[in-house]
């Protein structure tokens, strides 16, 4: 039972973050919303960091394990993976996650961070180099009265890293909320 790790808590973790993802999927193709005003470009040399996220594998498979772990009638009740059995069969390898650091860096963009199971990268650096890597650019709007960065196209990555990625998050600074939390 302990190289179960509680997998329950792990997809619960997981598909928590990946529902925070998916509604964050809106801002990754921002473009600037009718209702703000758009200020014109950012400055170029401002910091930003970005996370890179890369797809898992086989995630309709994913998906439906997870949806039988927590059926009843199915034969998978309960029966968890351990860390091993998801990192082989779902997540990005190592391998993947190095194909996308080095286009960060080869786009004058420093690594700050890696999630263990190869789920993301994030990074920091210049909007200048973000906009080259990304292949879009990042305004400056105003909504509702307050000042955003927000990128005015969907992330574009060339390359050997674009058939890895899922999104990149960070290039706005929006916040992205259920309809509930809205005023």
């Amino acid at each position: 039972m302990s190289d179960r790790i509680g997998f329950s808590k792990i997809a619960e973790k997981i598909s928590i973050k990946f529902t925070v993802l998916a509604l964050m999927l809106g801002s990754a193709s921002a473009a600037i919303p009718p209702y703000a005003k758009d200020l014109g470009p950012e400055d170029q040399n401002k910091q930003i960091t970005v996370t890179v996220w890369l797809k898992q594998h086989n995630k309709a498979a994913l998906d439906a394990l997870v949806a039988e772990m927590y059926d009843k009638t199915s034969l998978n009740y309960h029966h968890f993976l351990t860390l091993e059995q998801y990192k082989a069969r779902f997540a990005p390898t190592a391998k993947e996650a190095s194909v996308v650091r080095d286009f960060l860096q080869t786009h004058n963009l420093s690594v700050t961070a890696a999630d263990q199971l190869n789920h993301y990268v994030k990074a920091q650096g210049r909007i200048g180099d973000v906009q080259t890597a990304f292949n879009t650019r990042i305004n400056r709007a105003i909504i509702k009265g307050e000042v955003h960065r927000i990128n005015v196209s969907e992330a574009k990555i060339t390359g050997p890293a674009a058939a890895l990625v899922s999104t990149v998050q960070g290039m706005d600074d929006l916040i992205v909320c259920h309809a509930s939390c809205r005023s």
